[in-house]
């Protein structure tokens, strides 16, 4: 159905009001074009989205869905914030869990620092979030410390807390310190 609605002009109207995308994977349901992306983002996200490309990854459907529904090919930086905040307010957080999520996360705010500067909601979820710590637990982020520089990290890491992850990108670094955390340098 879908490949023969590619070639055809239409309405999104339908796509937008009504579950008209059957995804089968990772479990079958029918989604509005709301609720898709097309990337898979499951690591973060769960089931909150229908991620086209585990069902039509593999075939001619990609322009169908991301240019003529307009499916975003993944989440927003707001959605990404807002995981975040979900997962500091966690009473008991899955370390595991919260770290898996976290590094994704983080590198999707890091790469898109201007675009969470734009959406209105950014300065509210921003002073709701903490930083996850070396030490396994959220801190505000004018507590912890970014792991800037390995020597110092080694002399000063059982000392004061540090964010996680371990050693991270560039970007991360310049992320967290835009937070509020602190330089260990």
């Amino acid at each position: 159905i879908y490949r023969r609605l590619q070639d055809t002009s239409m309405s999104l109207t339908a796509f937008e009001k009504e579950k008209l995308v059957f995804l089968s994977k990772p479990t079958g349901r029918w989604l509005s074009i709301d609720s898709l992306v097309w990337e898979d983002a499951g690591d973060v996200f769960d089931d909150d989205f229908g991620y086209v490309q585990l069902t039509y990854g593999n075939c001619e459907l990609h322009r169908f869905f991301t240019e003529k529904l307009r499916v975003p090919a993944e989440p927003d930086a707001k959605h990404y914030a807002t995981a975040w905040r979900r997962l500091c307010g966690l009473s008991q957080p899955d370390v595991v869990l919260v770290e898996k999520k976290l590094k994704r996360v983080l590198q999707r705010l890091a790469k898109t620092q201007g675009e969470s500067e734009e959406f209105a909601s950014w300065k509210e979820i921003k002073l709701a979030l903490q930083v996850w710590t070396a030490a396994k637990r959220f801190a505000e982020p004018g507590e912890v410390y970014v792991p800037d520089s390995s020597s110092a990290v080694d002399i000063f890491g059982g000392l004061v807390p540090v964010t996680f992850p371990p050693t991270p990108a560039r970007t991360v670094i310049d992320f967290l310190l835009g937070l509020g955390c602190r330089s260990l340098i």
